[in-house]
């Protein structure tokens, strides 16, 4: 060997240099390493921050020190290098790498010809995950970037893949150096996948994640390895990296780029129908899998690749990353003349008509895939004025009958690749195939069918995701990986897990570190990297919308342009691009977007997140980040959804249902998170909201989420630094004291509005609205009771103050005047309140719609009045009358209305037509207001009367 080369080790994590003296020994007592000169990087690693005047290092300064390194004198004038890591000090080198060609600074590198990776936690390291951040801190800058797939780190080893691993020719950005990395067999803190990564030169090893730096002797496998890689850097006979500039850098390096199709991904689930038309003979051979990141459009290509191999067809398999040299490759395998071939490559002519002019004339039936593509612009031509692809790039029609191209790609449609281009949706698994998935490779031991199924669902039929937890739940089950969370060692452990982690969310400590947990890492880097490329009105629409509710999303009412530039989100965003994110987020996969057919134009069109994307996106550091300006943004997009929407109307209630679910989960993200808790004007803009979308549900019979949501804001307001004599705090116990009363627990309400009307006066004064409302609810629950002369003598002195602050016709003052109507109906008589009902009914024609509720109770308590006169068909001649007025029979106001009915036709002795009424009545009741409620229960009781009657008479 004449060429000297420099071995520079870098250590890992907690260690020192000290940890290579066995390789160092080793290449010192050995007569063909001569030619090598050993150096050694040295850095801070400690396991805590003894001194406050000191920093821990993180990898970006770690990746600086290495650069300097490099530059001391005793490796300034190396012409060799070969870089030699462990562990962690693997990822500082990849660090180094990928700052060094994003900075347009790869031309520095050429002087490393080698490097070899010795257990390289490149994914992370699962082993003790949960304690590591335990014993050294969930700050600890080194330790937090071992967790699995950390972002920082996997992107830079997808600079390095990309820039150095197959990169064509040395430029500003790119240098090819060749990188092995070696895994442990017995390694079980960075086992196999997480040290390989998607390098394609690995080497196993009989050693673990120590031994690994002990080879006994000069046979051992491990110093083999780094001895093979010395010698190939100092061959004076191997070509080094072809330097080029820019678009003239087309020469290829000595390494050959592989165009076989991936193989040992194991059974396609769930995609016959898919892989039959992509097989299917005839025209439209062009085939685009278009499909979110995760969703199996891969595993569906190869599966036909491999299918098409055993008829022996020729498969070439191009990953788009590395275009230009794989289609090089292909064009060598077509048997194209090798001159030609070099010309194109130079530039003298052009490389896609030369591949196409050989696949057209190639005599065998071919099957030509292109993986990976984001857009139809990383293959060819987008004209300008259409935005379409002009179908003269790599992918092109195909003319020939012996020949078929399928191209996976995150987004397309026919406007986009062209008419000629057949188009296939890739939707998610069902349940069932998903847990076919799962079963095939956790094993039936980590649980049943069912177990299965309902795992699959949780996690969307995504095959990524799941193949993922599968593996996790295999890997715990077996012992292959060491957790502390063994509860995922069977398929409802982990579902359990997840569910949990789902809930907190929003910020909550407890989902920090569960994609980690769940081993569904990898799905969340490839869902941030597909949403790479949007723009920035997209990106901060789509973490929007995973701050919502997981159900549907009426965007037409929560995405409106006019509405969002007013958040200081979208601050500074121009609007044209708001008005097209929602299609590029369509276009990319990352939403679904639904029609339903609807009367209004607000609620003809929802979308909605796969719930991994809705996970992911949700708990993305953006988010975290701003906390405060998406919890302000969502509940400012809420606040105009349902500005002049009322929450009593009934034909306000499609809205306020599809709003529903987005309402209470910003509010209680709002009130339980860290970073918005403490911000008092959101935590109150969260309490405007929580009322309405309260007396929305208490309106309209929705009586459990109505007590679930407002129980868990009063009593936990003190989390919130709210006291429960605060205004807002008792805004919310008067609609709860109106649950109450609706749930037929009287004493509760009585009890809670009295302290309700004590805190009023003391925040508003005596004469206030609100006091003077939560008078009104107590008389009602004093009505309840039958404590009717109290009631009355209340309503007689609230009716007076109703009608001084609101008016004579304000709606607030006919719903007393109609309480008090029913108060006069046990005190002063039916006839009275027959009078005052048919006036108030009339107020209520000028004010409201026939359905709104309190026009319904107005019926009711009409013909009740009525009942009480001894006028049963009278009574049940105007209850259907008000009944017929009504769109909804099935609303809490027409159930009591039909009660009241059925009690009618009882009183008329027509006792079999008055049990099939209430009959059909109860079915309604328990349907819509629950079994427990209190008109539920008295229309059971008078059926039961009915039929003992019925029973006796015969």
């Amino acid at each position: 060997m004449s060429s000297r080369v420099h071995v520079v080790f870098v250590h890992g994590l907690f260690s020192g240099a000290d940890t290579w003296s066995h390789f160092q020994d080793l290449l010192g007592r050995d007569p063909d390493s001569a030619f090598v000169r050993t150096h050694t990087m040295q850095y801070f690693t400690p396991k805590v921050r003894l001194r406050p005047d000191r920093r821990i290092p993180d990898f970006a300064d770690l990746a600086a020190q290495l650069a300097t390194r490099l530059k001391a004198e005793d490796l300034r004038e190396a012409g060799s290098i070969v870089l030699v890591a462990h562990s962690q000090g693997g990822l500082v080198v990849q660090k180094f790498l990928a700052s060094a060609t994003i900075r347009g600074q790869a031309r520095d590198l050429v002087r490393i010809r080698q490097i070899v990776l010795y257990a390289c936690p490149t994914l992370g390291s699962p082993f003790f995950a949960k304690t590591r951040r335990l014993a050294f801190g969930a700050r600890h800058p080194q330790e937090r970037q071992l967790r699995l797939l950390d972002g920082e780190v996997f992107e830079a080893h997808q600079l390095v893949l990309r820039n150095v691993v197959n990169a064509d020719a040395v430029t500003d950005y790119t240098c090819p150096i060749p990188v092995t990395a070696v895994v442990g067999g017995e390694d079980n803190i960075v086992p196999r996948i997480e040290a390989t990564g998607w390098f394609p030169t690995t080497e196993t090893v009989a050693a673990d994640h120590f031994s690994i730096l002990k080879p006994a002797d000069h046979s051992a496998m491990e110093y083999q390895i780094l001895k093979s890689a010395l010698l190939a850097a100092a061959d004076p006979e191997r070509p080094g990296p072809v330097l080029g500039t820019g678009a003239d850098a087309v020469e290829q390096q000595a390494i050959q780029f592989s165009v076989e199709p991936p193989a040992g991904l194991g059974r396609l689930r769930g995609r016959d129908a898919l892989v039959s038309a992509l097989m299917a003979p005839g025209r439209g051979r062009v085939h685009v899998l278009s499909g979110m990141s995760g969703i199996g459009k891969t595993h569906i290509a190869s599966e036909v690749a491999a299918r098409r191999k055993e008829e022996g067809w020729n498969v070439w398999w191009v990953s788009v990353p590395q275009l230009a040299p794989r289609m090089r490759e292909v064009a060598h395998l077509l048997g194209l003349p090798r001159g030609e071939i070099d010309e194109a490559w130079r530039g003298e002519r052009s490389q896609t008509d030369l591949v196409w002019r050989g696949l057209e004339h190639h005599d065998r039936p071919w099957l030509l895939v292109f993986d990976g593509a984001t857009d139809p612009q990383q293959l060819g031509r987008v004209a300008s004025d259409t935005g379409r692809y002009d179908g003269t790039g790599w992918v092109r029609d195909v003319t020939s009958a012996k020949g078929s191209v399928i191209v996976t790609a995150r987004g397309g449609h026919n406007d986009v690749w062209g008419p000629w281009c057949r188009i296939h949706r890739v939707e998610p698994l069902s349940e069932y195939d998903g847990a076919d998935v799962l079963l095939d490779i956790a094993g039936p031991d980590c649980g049943g069918v069912e177990q299965a199924r309902q795992l699959s669902r949780a996690l969307g039929g995504l095959p990524l995701a799941l193949r993922a937890a599968a593996s996790r739940v295999r890997s715990v089950s077996t012992g292959a990986v060491f957790l502390s969370e063994p509860g995922l060692s069977d398929f409802a452990g982990y579902l359990a897990e997840w569910r949990t982690r789902e809930q907190a969310g929003n910020g909550d400590p407890a989902a920090e570190s569960g994609q980690e947990v769940l081993g569904l890492s990898i799905v969340r880097e490839s869902l941030l990297l597909s949403a790479r490329g949007l723009t920035t009105a997209a990106t901060r629409l789509l973490h929007l919308f995973a701050c919502l509710s997981d159900t549907a999303v009426p965007y037409r009412l929560l995405a409106r342009p006019e509405m969002l530039t007013e958040t200081p989100l979208f601050a500074g965003v121009p609007i044209e691009q708001i008005r097209l994110a929602i299609g590029q987020l369509a276009e990319a996969h990352l939403i679904r977007k639904h029609e339903r057919g609807a009367d209004d134009p607000d609620l003809s069109e929802f979308l909605s997140l796969h719930p991994m994307v809705h996970n992911v996106f949700r708990e993305d550091d953006q988010v975290q980040a701003h906390r405060v300006d998406y919890g302000r943004a969502m509940l400012d997009v809420l606040a105009a959804a349902t500005e002049n929407r009322t929450a009593d109307d009934p034909d306000n209630w499609a809205v306020w249902a599809a709003l529903f679910p987005h309402a209470r989960d910003a509010v209680l993200s709002t009130v339980t998170s860290p970073a918005t808790s403490g911000e008092r004007f959101l935590v109150v803009s969260a309490l405007n909201l929580a009322r309405t979308t309260a007396r929305y549900l208490l309106a309209s019979g929705l009586l459990e989420p109505a007590g679930t949501l407002l129980d868990a804001l009063i009593d936990g307001c003190a989390g919130y630094r709210f006291a429960p004599t605060d205004t807002k705090i008792l805004a919310l116990r008067h609609e709860r004291a109106r649950l109450s009363i609706e749930l037929g627990r009287y004493d509760r309400a009585e009890a809670e509005l009295t302290e309700v009307i004590a805190g009023q006066i003391a925040g508003h004064g005596p004469d206030h609205a609100n006091t003077w409302a939560s008078r009104h609810q107590l008389a009602k629950a004093l009505l309840e009771q039958q404590r009717w002369i109290e009631a009355e003598a209340m309503l007689r002195e609230i009716l007076p103050a109703a009608r001084r602050i609101n008016g004579w016709r304000h709606r607030d003052t006919v719903t007393v005047w109609h309480t008090w109507a029913r108060a006069l109906l046990h005190v002063e008589g039916a006839s009275q309140a027959e009078t005052m009902c048919r006036e108030i009914l009339a107020a209520c024609d000028q004010l409201w719609t026939p359905s709104y509720p309190e026009t319904l109770y107005a019926w009711q308590t009409l013909g009740r009045s009525l009942l009480y006169q001894q006028k049963p068909d009278l009574a049940e001649w105007e209850l259907r009358r008000g009944l017929s007025r009504v769109a909804d029979t099935a609303s809490p106001g027409a159930l009591g209305i039909r009660h009241f009915l059925g009690m009618a036709v009882l009183q008329q002795g027509l006792v079999s037509e008055a049990r099939d009424e209430l009959s059909t009545l109860l079915a309604d009741e328990e349907r819509v207001l629950g079994p427990q409620h209190r008109l539920t229960d008295k229309t059971r009781r008078l059926i039961a009367e009915i039929t003992d009657r019925l029973r006796g008479g015969g």
